[in-house]
């Protein structure tokens, strides 16, 4: 062993046996811009870095040959335990369907030999995570088209498996996504692609308040006006073939073995945060359908006004209606459970209403009321009970 200074480097060299200059290991650097440098012959270019500090971390810095595929690797030397002993090698050469890349390898040292655990690989299209037996537990736009979180990371509680944070810095006109799912999937006859599958279980046998597939938890923080916070948007785009239904939101029926007590397909809480609030909300004119039955405390909202004869009950549940000529009103869309109220005004021309026989409408005492002349209103409810429309009238307002 022996010490070489020129003016811009102390190096310490290992020469080989026959005192000759054929050095077999160098520790320093011929480059004043390098602080430390390690090569097994020659000029001291394998690896250059600012600062070297080992402190309770990695007790052994381990130059490999460069005629293997470990160009480095960092010892953490265990205590009389298995496992207790760790490893990473820095490995390269890497090549496959991914394309060629560079790869980490997190080894585990048991009984005085090291075992494969974890491999990070960084390919030229991508990156994965890897267990040694081959499983993906992160693959990043590879050929794979594999996305799976399975390992385990410490402060779950604040991040989870897989945590995005910082910062974006983006300029005055760029949109930002967090995570953006943009792959194609060619599929064979029948079978199906979902862009992110939420597949979370519970274990154990405590019990358990609750399990969310997907929890959005928007916040704006801006000092500046935000237009609209959407918790959730749906906006599919068709550009193929023929697409037979196309569902914003599509709620199916739960499976398993166990049952449950109750089963909403869309709970919304009370809502009271805004000046205005609406547990749903639509506009134009796009209709509604609902397969089952509807229970609500009330309804509420404007008057439906009757253009001409025809009073629809599926569009309102108050109706009023000003005489210009003798009407003969009919009903439509009425089904049983229902109740509507029709307020009719008449004139001094004294117009006469006729009501509907069918579907069959009953009044008390088995006959239809007259409507009262004047400049007056009479208010009507009818109620429909098993098909069966009941009518009542209060007169003379």
């Amino acid at each position: 062993m022996s010490t070489v200074t020129t003016p811009t480097n102390v190096a310490i060299v290992q020469r080989d046996s026959s005192g000759v200059n054929a050095w077999v290991n160098v520790l320093g650097s011929a480059n004043p811009n390098k602080s430390l440098g390690f090569s097994s012959v020659g000029a001291v270019t394998a690896l250059s870095v600012p600062v070297l500090s080992l402190e309770n971390t990695f007790s052994a810095l381990q130059r490999i040959q460069p005629t293997t595929s470990e160009s480095l690797r960092l010892t953490r030397g265990g205590g009389v335990n298995d496992g207790e002993g760790q490893e990473i090698r820095f490995l390269g050469g890497i090549s496959g369907a991914s394309g060629s890349g560079f790869l980490l390898g997190h080894y585990s040292l048991t009984s005085g030999s090291s075992t494969a655990k974890n491999f990070l690989r960084f390919y030229d299209d991508g990156l994965s995570l890897d267990t040694s037996s081959g499983i993906k537990m992160l693959d990043v736009n590879t050929t794979t088209q594999t996305v799976a979180i399975t390992s385990d990371l410490h402060s779950e509680r604040d991040y989870g498996k897989l945590h995005v944070g910082g910062t974006f810095l983006t300029s005055l006109t760029n949109n930002v996504r967090a995570i953006r799912v943009d792959s194609v999937a060619t599929l064979g006859e029948g079978f199906a692609y979902a862009c992110f599958d939420a597949v979370g279980s519970t274990a154990g046998t405590f019990n358990n308040d609750h399990i969310i597939g997907f929890q959005s938890r928007t916040r704006h923080q801006s000092s500046g006006t935000l237009n609209h916070l959407y918790s959730f948007a749906s906006v599919p785009v068709v550009n193929g073939g023929l697409v037979t239904n196309v569902y914003g939101l599509y709620v199916l029926d739960t499976t398993g073995s166990t049952s449950a007590t109750n089963q909403y397909g869309i709970y919304i809480a009370s809502l009271a945060k805004a000046a205005n609030n609406w547990a749903i909300f639509t506009v134009g004119t796009t209709p509604s359908s609902f397969g089952g039955n509807i229970t609500a405390r009330a309804f509420i909202g404007t008057d439906a006004v009757v253009a001409a004869a025809a009073i629809d009950w599926a569009t309102g549940v108050s109706f009023t209606k000003t005489l210009s000529a003798s009407t003969t009103f009919t009903f439509a869309n009425s089904v049983p459970g229902q109740q509507i109220v029709v307020a009719i005004t008449n004139t001094v021309a004294n117009y006469t209403v006729t009501w509907p026989s069918s579907p069959t409408l009953k009044w008390s005492g088995g006959s239809a009321p007259t409507q009262t002349v004047g400049a007056k209103t009479d208010v009507y409810t009818f109620t429909n009970v098993g098909g069966v429309i009941y009518g009542s009238v209060v007169q003379n307002f």
